[in-house]
């Protein structure tokens, strides 16, 4: 996606109807960067955006934005976030190609690694809210949920790896959830994806 682009309605000059307006962002109005890879609006109004170089909050007027910074550990943990999604508790999530998942701390305007022990430094491959409002996380045979509310985490492991074909093996997932509910992986294989369901899943 190239530059950000919003449409704001208006009155029409015919009654029941709107009229739409579209505004282009680009690096000139402050937008880090005009490729954008990802998407979210948190509970305050912010617009969060995942660009190709760092990730910015825009207010309706105007970007803040955040960079990795290799000498600030509060800053995102790599030059390009591929995502940006907010949980049910209004914090904000993001991930970069082979890195850890960060959260938002709103209390320092700053990024902290998202999840505890372990699982701190694992770099992940996807984020995504689910029902009940978990945010799920991908690594590489290991799947997470975490509950915000109660700030509780579940980790989840393939069966078997028998299940993924051979040329997946050692691949990162990402996770979609279907009309039920249920969590599937998907991993890229050649130049297709192959889907697990999550039955596989324990």
């Amino acid at each position: 996606m190239c530059a950000l682009w919003l449409g704001i309605a208006s009155q029409c000059l015919l009654p029941a109807q709107n009229r739409y307006q579209l505004k282009k962002y680009t690096t000139e109005n402050g937008l880090p960067h005009n490729v954008i890879n990802s998407i979210t609006q948190d509970k305050t109004g912010f617009l969060w955006l995942a660009t190709w170089d760092g990730l910015s909050r825009f207010d309706g007027h105007e970007f803040r934005n955040y960079y990795h910074n290799p000498a600030d550990p509060g800053s995102i943990p790599f030059f390009i976030p591929n995502k940006v999604i907010t949980d049910g508790q209004n914090n904000v999530w993001t991930i970069t190609a082979g890195r850890p998942v960060f959260m938002y701390d709103r209390a320092n305007d700053n990024f902290r690694p998202a999840l505890p022990g372990a699982l701190r430094d694992i770099p992940a491959s996807d984020v995504i809210t689910g029902p009940g409002e978990n945010v799920w996380i991908a690594f590489d045979t290991v799947i997470c949920s975490y509950n915000p509310r109660a700030q509780t985490l579940k980790v989840l492991r393939l069966v078997s790896i028998d299940v993924l074909q051979p040329g997946v093996r050692g691949q990162y997932p990402s996770i979609a959830f279907d009309n039920d509910g249920r969590p599937w992986l998907f991993y890229r294989f050649e130049t297709d994806y192959e889907g697990i369901p999550g039955r596989n899943l324990r």
